[in-house]
């Protein structure tokens, strides 16, 4: 999923300065390195589980979408869905998989690094005029519009669903990102607690 040359500089604390800008974690400190390792294994290890029989499983602190094969963006430092993604085709039993992100935010580090991928499928429903302001191009992508309230974007995204029935999957990694809710200050949609659970 990542450079080797991005990993190994990472891992010895030897990013450029405009790298750790471009990440925008603050203050930097070696302790990042950790909490990336903790980050990155905790999805690895749902993945694990699922592989061992678990029908459900969740890392609360995953889906670090931002993340290029060849650099951090946006907080993220590893791209731990395409990791997993890649992990699930290349080392388990998978065949297909599904990414699905509904984080406010367009998966742009996941649709890079997985492009071209016939057996992963990406799916982003993010809003338009939001970071990042360059968007990659996902297997489908929905863009929305600002202000969006909860009926609105129930149908936008029931629609958007019935279009991955065709893609037989047999796991979904599911970026569920909060960031739509109406009280976040720079999602820019207005989703509710009870729309969220629709």
């Amino acid at each position: 999923a990542h450079n080797k040359d991005y990993v190994d500089r990472f891992l010895n604390s030897d990013l450029s300065d405009k790298e750790i800008r471009e990440i925008g974690l603050k203050p930097w400190s070696s302790d990042i390195i950790e909490r990336t390792m903790f980050l990155t294994g905790g999805s690895l290890k749902a993945l694990e589980d699922i592989n061992n029989g678990s029908p459900i499983s969740s890392n609360l602190g995953g889906g670090t979408h931002h993340a290029h094969k060849e650099k951090g963006s946006g907080f993220c430092i590893f791209n731990d869905l395409a990791i997993c993604a890649l992990k699930a085709i290349n080392h388990y039993n998978f065949k297909k998989v599904l990414i699905i992100d509904l984080d406010v935010h367009q998966g742009d580090g996941t649709a890079s690094i997985l492009s071209g991928i016939d057996d992963i499928f990406t799916f982003s429903m993010h809003c338009q005029k939001n970071y990042p302001f360059l968007k990659q191009k996902s297997d489908l992508d929905v863009s929305l519009g600002e202000n969006l309230t909860d009926d609105y974007y129930a149908q936008i995204l029931k629609d958007s669903l019935y279009k991955l029935e065709s893609f037989e999957s047999d796991i979904i990694f599911f970026q569920a990102g909060v960031d739509t809710l109406k009280e976040d200050r720079y999602g820019k949609l207005n989703l509710t607690l009870k729309g969220i659970e629709l």
